[in-house]
């Protein structure tokens, strides 16, 4: 019996707005526990963004917040960061980034 090995790549939100390419990367993993999942989310992103061009624009949205580490790596990748705490305003707050 042949294991599937094959990566499954998917899109959780992809929104073209003004000619900018905006790629949300929705998560609801308890990252103080997973952290290599969290890892790989943003290594995704980071490859969408190389793929998408200089204007592409990158969200991870976590239900759950997140550690240091991982809003640092994201930081430093220009991702930006939406977790628990920001999900009761999650609107307003993608209205913003958007505008930026």
């Amino acid at each position: 019996m042949q294991e599937n090995t094959e990566e499954k790549n998917e899109i959780d939100v992809a929104i073209l707005y003004r000619n900018v390419l905006y790629v949300l990367e929705c998560k609801t993993v308890n990252y103080n526990k997973q952290r290599d999942k969290a890892r790989d989310a943003l290594y995704k992103l980071e490859t969408l963004k190389k793929l998408g061009g200089l204007r592409t624009q990158m969200a991870f949205i976590s239900y759950r917040s997140l550690p240091q580490s991982v809003i640092d790596r994201a930081t430093g990748a220009k991702i930006k960061i939406f977790e628990e705490k920001d999900l009761h305003n999650l609107k307003a707050h993608l209205e913003h980034w958007k505008q930026q």
